[in-house]
């Protein structure tokens, strides 16, 4: 029985570990590139991107979740009138009409996948339709099957379970669609968070035995009586510490507009942090 649930388990969290890596990796990725830096340089380990998913895997799995809550409430409830004669016709008919609108709704979600919707639509739309179109068609397609005069007939044994196993197919790419640009939005917007609260970040003072050449608006004074260092430097933020790096930004920095500073972890420099404002 153990080894029965193992072989159940460990695959499920390889998948899910994999999914975690990809979805941390887009997110940081998106993130990165609103602060004009490639994910690259901050050195980040396959630990470190695993880590940085919780975000964008959390909503989409509670979503994703619910959605089948619903699915399988829908299935009952089709059951439920199956078994009852007397609404096997109207099922019928209403599961023609949810297939032929499934259908078109798939149709037009492969169309965005080439072409793209108008402008101002919502980013997950395409996946989305993409997935409820699949599950609604496969789902008014198995109603059908159940429902037909002769069940032995060769579409519908066509079905079986080949046609589970494409609509899951399809389905679970529209998921890993939609979630994957949801982590990418949300990495976006984490960039814009730092840019709009930039004041949060921890401030630093930097001290280094030589110049660092770096200009405003970081401020740098001589250090008087400062033994081995010569200068100081003001009007930093830590943006995070990584790979043994200490990323900076200079205070007022914005996308396009300013310099992500990179310091090593050096025995000739010394770092002072305050905390953010609230």
């Amino acid at each position: 029985m153990v080894i029965e649930w193992l072989g159940v388990l460990l695959p499920f969290t390889t998948v899910l570990t994999a999914l975690a890596f990809w979805f941390g990796w887009t997110l940081t990725n998106a993130r990165s590139r609103y602060l004009g830096v490639d994910a690259s340089v901050f050195g980040f380990t396959p630990t470190d991107y695993i880590l940085r998913s919780a975000d964008a895997v959390i909503v989409p799995v509670i979503l994703i979740c619910l959605a089948g809550l619903l699915w399988v409430s829908l299935l009952a409830g089709v059951n439920v009138l199956l078994d009852r004669p007397a609404m096997r016709s109207p099922v019928r008919i209403g599961a023609i009409i949810v297939f032929a609108v499934s259908l078109f709704g798939l149709i037009v979600a492969l169309r965005a996948m080439f072409v793209g919707f108008a402008p101002g639509t919502h980013y997950l739309a395409a996946p989305l339709l993409l997935g409820v179109s699949a599950t609604l068609a496969g789902t008014a397609a198995s109603v059908l099957r159940r429902t037909a005069s002769d069940p032995n007939l060769r579409l519908a044994r066509l079905w079986g379970r080949s046609g589970v196993i494409l609509t899951a197919t399809i389905v679970v790419a529209s998921l890993f669609w939609a979630s994957t640009l949801y982590a990418d939005a949300l990495g976006r917007g984490r960039g814009r968070d730092v840019e709009q609260q930039l004041e949060r970040l921890p401030s630093v003072v930097v001290y280094s035995a030589a110049p660092l050449g770096l200009s405003a608006p970081v401020e740098s004074e001589p250090v008087e009586d400062g033994g081995r260092y010569a200068v100081r430097y003001e009007g930093l933020r830590l943006l995070l510490k990584s790979d043994g790096s200490y990323f900076l930004l200079p205070d007022g920095w914005r996308s396009g507009d300013g310099p992500v500073i990179v310091l090593r972890d050096e025995a000739d420099i010394r770092l002072e942090f305050t905390a953010g404002g609230g």
